[in-house]
């Protein structure tokens, strides 16, 4: 059965055919007024259609018909690999931790405009998060965040996993001759530091996700001009994230109902009340 061919399409292909020959077969070198087949792409036939035939049409558009009419081979795709999803089966198992930038802030006639950094911590089981504001990032203020996490998580954490920042490994810096301060910190509460390989941030993708999503239904919707309103709004915010809002990676269940699955921890409802903020 034939495909039907838009009239569009088959003025495009008419006028493609209506290109002499000699141009689109190789041909010496020395003829400078033809194009040969190897070197003419979609664009030059793009070119010469809108230049001999007033038609206008998208390079991909022009491919379609050059592959529909044998002149050019369909380009072959390469069968993407399914991403492998894994998540972990209780609380705590593994929780993913970074920083974020937050946008800037202009504050009255200062110059430069006011910076702030978001570290965030996610439970991969239960998706359960906690964040905290700070100035900059360092590894003092990477052990006071885990500090305030752990006290804000209502189970042990095993494992904390982490990309190659500064703020969390010296493992780039051979020449720091002593120990990190945040790797100290885990390992003297027997916590597990785990750093994903360079360059693969979707490693730690539920912790990268959440950040978008901070992005898209926290930042981008409201603006903000002065830091300490913007770090109240941020830890409603949170508890809204954590208590209200559904995830489609918890079959639409909020991180509380998902940690609320585990009989050992139904009823338990984190609060920021019990850790000092700011």
């Amino acid at each position: 059965m034939l495909r039907k061919v838009s009239p569009v399409s088959r003025i495009a292909l008419n006028a493609l055919r209506a290109i002499p020959r000699l141009c689109l077969r190789k041909v010496p070198r020395s003829s400078s007024n033809c194009v040969t087949k190897a070197t003419m792409g979609l664009v030059a036939y793009l070119s010469t259609l809108s230049e001999t035939m007033g038609i206008n049409l998208s390079v991909y558009g022009v491919y379609r018909v050059l592959v529909r009419a044998g002149l050019v081979k369909p380009r072959k795709h390469r069968p993407r690999k399914k991403p492998v999803y894994y998540q972990m089966l209780y609380p705590g198992q593994r929780v993913q931790m970074d920083a974020k930038y937050m946008p800037k802030i202009r504050l009255g006639d200062r110059p430069e405009p006011y910076k702030e950094y978001q570290y965030t911590a996610i439970d991969d089981c239960t998706r359960l998060r906690f964040v905290w504001v700070c100035q900059e990032l360092s590894p003092a203020n990477s052990v006071d965040f885990a500090f305030r996490m752990l006290t804000f998580f209502p189970f042990p954490v095993e494992e904390v996993q982490t990309d190659h920042g500064t703020e969390f490994t010296y493992i780039f810096m051979p020449w720091v001759n002593k120990p990190h301060p945040f790797e100290e910190f885990l390992k003297g509460s027997g916590i597990r530091h785990k750093l994903i390989p360079i360059a693969t941030p979707k490693q730690n993708g539920k912790v990268e996700r959440s950040h978008r999503t901070d992005d898209e239904e926290f930042y981008n919707q409201k603006g903000f001009r002065k830091p300490a309103k913007r770090r109240k709004e941020l830890s409603r915010f949170l508890d809204f994230y954590n208590n209200q809002r559904p995830h489609s990676a918890l079959d639409w269940m909020t991180p509380l109902e998902k940690l609320w699955s585990f009989p050992e921890y139904q009823g338990i409802t984190p609060s920021l009340k019990s850790v000092t903020y700011v």
